[in-house]
């Protein structure tokens, strides 16, 4: 049985909580893929960089192995991260550091939503930021978590994510292009 509930900014609209209480089914199913994830929207500045997305290389239990590409202008760059998954606090953590760095290092992003129709979730990291990322195959197809973003996150989002981040740029002319 899963309970509605109204949303005080828009008056008779619905929402199904049990997306709104991820857990770490949730972020397990959020991971299980080998498709790109791409991060779609998020809160606070990205110094230039955009077309943010992780490719998994390896889970292995509350391991998970993964390259994070993202690009800034005609330059992509590329970093092999490490995750390490936790589900001993009030909703899931992955704690994300460079591939050789220590345990004891890196940062939370803690899963706060996922709609795993819409292969969709919200995460919460570093200096009170949150981020909507997306498997590729359901990019533009999230209406239900794009609501959940502006409701939990802000409706502030900064353009991280264009449809040009599906190609390969090799050069951009002229004038910035956002290309």
């Amino acid at each position: 049985f899963v309970l509605p509930f109204v949303d005080c900014c828009n008056p008779g609209t619905e929402k199904i909580i049990e997306h709104y209480n991820a857990t770490w089914q949730d972020l397990s199913q959020f991971l299980d893929t080998k498709e790109e994830i791409w991060m779609t929207k998020i809160k606070s500045p990205t110094n230039g960089y955009e077309c943010f997305r992780w490719q998994q290389n390896v889970r292995q239990g509350n391991t998970y192995d993964f390259m994070e590409y993202k690009r800034k202008g005609p330059q992509t760059k590329s970093m092999r991260l490490r995750a390490k998954l936790y589900n001993s606090t009030e909703r899931p953590v992955m704690k994300i550091r460079h591939y050789t760095e220590g345990e004891d290092r890196g940062y939370d992003y803690t899963l706060q939503y996922w709609q795993p129709e819409e292969k969709c979730a919200l995460l919460r990291f570093p200096g009170e930021n949150c981020g909507q990322f997306t498997w590729k195959s359901h990019i533009g197809n999230t209406s239900s978590c794009d609501e959940a973003y502006h409701t939990m996150c802000s409706y502030a989002t900064l353009p991280v994510f264009k449809p040009s981040c599906l190609r390969k740029i090799d050069i951009c002319i002229g004038l910035p292009s956002r290309c």
